[in-house]
């Protein structure tokens, strides 16, 4: 492997809906909903609990959720953004230099890779394993990093409460490829604990992409419809996406379930045809804010060849 290696990533996104997760990094979160589903985020200092939330949790409230913070490859610390089900599914994008500001990443990393994996759970700890699949490897970086040959990964994590109704996860990956294996010690901030379940009326809309290597000034618009219908055509590419949304399971933690067919991708982005699965979850521009960007973590059906993966994100038009 050249380039990133095992050693390091590029630049990406974070932050809705949350509790002020990982204050010592300067993390957290703000939101609401319409739809009688909300999300609470208490402010620095504050003692008051939100009306919508029964009472304040001294212990982490399961395993589902988004979480944001760093990522430390080659003693260098990245961005790392996650998406973890109740049910043991993770994905994992590691992208640019960390940035402890506050503010989600909008503009798309050099390079950057995504694990896929499936954890199991024993209370506060869990384990698993899966596959770190490059992105962004349309010729000539097809074989740069993680591109065209993805690495496995054994993770270990385990949960630490940081404040009331505020918490953690914090632990490793083991990454092997090449017959090499590199340790990414990884600290991670939850960013939302939702109240009641979260219906596909909080994601309907159209999004203007700006993450996904197909989209290029602008010119990708996803559009979401209320049956979950989701559509995007790319003029720069020529990528065409069709694909659904649901809920995952009772829709609890703001995550969705996510299939997708790209077609019609022009050269070099012809590699990403294919159908695509995955999850998504929407979550503010900043710890300030009260808007919801959309993020898709995705990758290549079923194992099929060769490896893609891609993380979107989009900004509500």
């Amino acid at each position: 492997m050249n380039g990133r290696d095992m050693m390091n990533p590029t630049q990406l996104p974070w932050a809705r809906f949350a509790f002020l997760g990982l204050l010592l990094a300067g993390l957290g979160a703000c939101g609401g909903s319409g739809s009688g589903a909300s999300a609470v985020a208490p402010s620095a200092g504050s003692s008051t609990t939100p009306a919508s939330l029964p009472s304040t949790p001294t212990s982490a409230p399961g395993w589902g959720g988004h979480f944001i913070g760093a990522v430390t490859i080659g003693g260098v610390d990245y961005y790392g953004d996650a998406l973890l089900t109740s049910d043991g599914t993770i994905r994992l994008y590691v992208g640019g230099p960390y940035a402890d500001d506050g503010t989600v990443q909008q503009s798309r990393p050099e390079s950057s890779e995504q694990f896929v994996g499936k954890l199991q759970v024993n209370v506060d700890q869990a384990s698993g394993s899966g596959v770190i699949i490059g992105q962004q490897c349309a010729p000539p970086h097809e074989h740069t990093g993680f591109c065209g040959e993805s690495a496995s990964g054994e993770i270990h994590i385990s949960q630490y409460v940081i404040g009331p109704g505020d918490f953690g996860i914090k632990g490793e990956i083991q990454v092997t490829a090449n017959n090499a294996t590199a340790t990414w010690p990884l600290d991670l901030a939850s960013l939302g604990i939702w109240v009641g379940p979260v219906g596909l009326e909080e994601v309907q809309g159209k999004y203007q992409e700006e993450l996904a290597e197909f989209a290029l000034d602008g010119d990708t618009i996803v559009s979401i419809d209320l049956a979950g219908q989701l559509f995007f055509q790319s003029a720069h590419s020529g990528c065409i996406g069709n694909g659904t949304l649901a809920p995952h399971l009772d829709g609890k933690f703001a995550i969705f379930d996510v299939t997708l067919t790209i077609a019609s991708c022009n050269a070099p982005y012809n590699y990403l045809n294919g159908e695509f699965e995955g999850l998504a979850t929407i979550n503010a521009s900043s710890i300030w804010n009260y808007d919801s960007l959309l993020w898709i973590f995705l990758s290549r059906q079923d194992g099929a060849q060769p490896p893609a993966a891609v993380t979107m994100l989009g900004v509500p038009m």
